[in-house]
């Protein structure tokens, strides 16, 4: 984290006080709620260390590997499968001002309708972070479809455009993916 500190004090990014994180999980819930801009630029800053190309070589290469246009192009010809946003900075929607909400929110369905030659048009919120402020907004840009890990919002069980959404990561057992499926589905009448 020190090392990490140094850095990040010399790249002065404006708005970034890195210094009052005292370990990692800190400076990683600052991260998720800041504003995008930051995050942005913090990417930018640690993406010119020629260190950190080192150091993701030495990971699990199927934990890093990410999708390119031309995986996202492919797998959006199938009829099984929907390409949705999760937003554009991964930030906590909930979190940051209404001028980044939308920016959010419209800079990722662009890149992605962009991308694919399709309406997207289904949004699962990353963190499962979201207020009424968040699901008005979505539904103001286009969203149809909001997938929620947890509903937050009064209004979530009339709305028929919340959904649940299943949390499956690399480290997910299939066991876990059952147990998940029936709590979330059971939650709607599925």
């Amino acid at each position: 984290m020190e090392k990490l500190k140094i850095e990040i004090e010399l790249a002065n990014i404006e708005g970034l006080n890195v210094t009052l994180h005292e370990n990692y999980n800190s400076f990683k819930k600052y991260i998720k709620t800041t504003s995008p801009k930051i995050k942005i630029e913090l990417v930018h800053t640690l993406m010119k260390n020629p260190k950190l190309e080192s150091e993701l070589s030495r990971c699990d290469t199927e934990y890093w590997k990410i999708m390119n246009k031309e995986n996202l192009e492919e797998i959006s010809k199938s009829n099984l499968i929907e390409i949705g946003s999760h937003g554009f900075t991964h930030s906590n929607l909930d979190q940051i001002e209404k001028s980044e909400l939308t920016n959010e929110l419209i800079n990722s369905k662009n890149s992605l309708q962009e991308s694919i030659g399709k309406k997207v048009e289904s949004i699962a919120f990353p963190d499962g972070a979201y207020n009424q402020l968040v699901k008005e907004e979505c539904h103001e840009i286009g969203y149809k479809r909001l997938l929620a890990v947890n509903y937050r919002c009064e209004t979530d069980n009339n709305d028929p455009t919340i959904l649940p959404r299943l949390s499956i990561s690399n480290t997910t057992t299939s066991d876990a993916v059952i147990i998940q499926s029936n709590l979330s589905y059971s939650k709607t009448g599925f």
